[in-house]
């Protein structure tokens, strides 16, 4: 939630030192666009100690029971009637987390609440952090420092078979060959799918060659996911 009685008027001070660019007014959290005479357009931070109406930022953010698919979170905050917990997480699939490489933060299925501890679903294979955020009418502090990263102990499980394999003739070409379009549905799996194995077969065999002797060549392709 962005607190609009922030303006630049109000927040706006000489720097020393240039913060993150903006444009278009896009900062992250609370923060405020602002055209500095030196460092031009930058995300300014409002000094919210000067304010006594925002909610408390939650603190201690953390989980529990990550023995299977569903992790409570929790975190620390005063029990107000006015307010509301915003909860995000962001998560990155691979062996080692790389809060480098994670997707953006984004609100959980269930992303409000009046108290903690709140449920969330997470896939095997993939590490999570969760931040939290209080509101209330007058606006917000901004979200909590994110949880550690946490994962599913569990084991990823490998893809399930391809299914809805079909294949669409497409044509001729000038070689007398004929070219047609395979396609199929992609399967359940906790890990993306990055790579498909496609083998097919060839009869090699002349008009009135005998089944028993008919050659067989098999071949096979690797093509990326899409």
């Amino acid at each position: 939630a962005r607190v609009q009685r922030f303006t630049c008027e109000k927040i706006h001070a000489p720097t020393e030192y240039c913060g993150v660019d903006c444009n278009d007014n896009k900062c992250e959290g609370i923060d405020v666009c602002c055209n500095d005479t030196k460092c031009g357009l930058t995300c300014f931070t409002p000094d919210l100690s000067k304010y006594s109406d925002f909610p408390p930022t939650p603190s201690n953010v953390s989980v529990s029971d990550t023995k299977g698919r569903t992790v409570m979170i929790h975190w620390d905050a005063p029990k107000l009637n006015d307010s509301i917990y915003i909860i995000q997480e962001r998560h990155y699939t691979g062996c080692r987390f790389s809060k480098y490489s994670t997707t953006g933060w984004a609100a959980i299925p269930r992303s409000l609440a009046l108290e903690p501890p709140v449920p969330m679903t997470i896939k095997n294979g993939t590490w999570y952090e969760v931040r939290v955020a209080a509101v209330n009418a007058n606006g917000t502090r901004g979200f909590s420092h994110p949880s550690k990263p946490f994962r599913s102990p569990s084991a990823p499980t490998p893809p399930q078979k391809p299914f809805n394999l079909r294949f669409s003739p497409g044509g001729r070409k000038n070689n007398s060959t004929m070219w047609g379009v395979l396609s199929w549905e992609t399967p359940s799996s906790d890990l993306p799918v990055k790579r498909y194995s496609v083998f097919w077969s060839k009869r090699l065999a002349g008009e009135h060659t005998p089944k028993d002797k008919v050659h067989v060549m098999v071949e096979r392709k690797t093509i990326d996911a899409r």
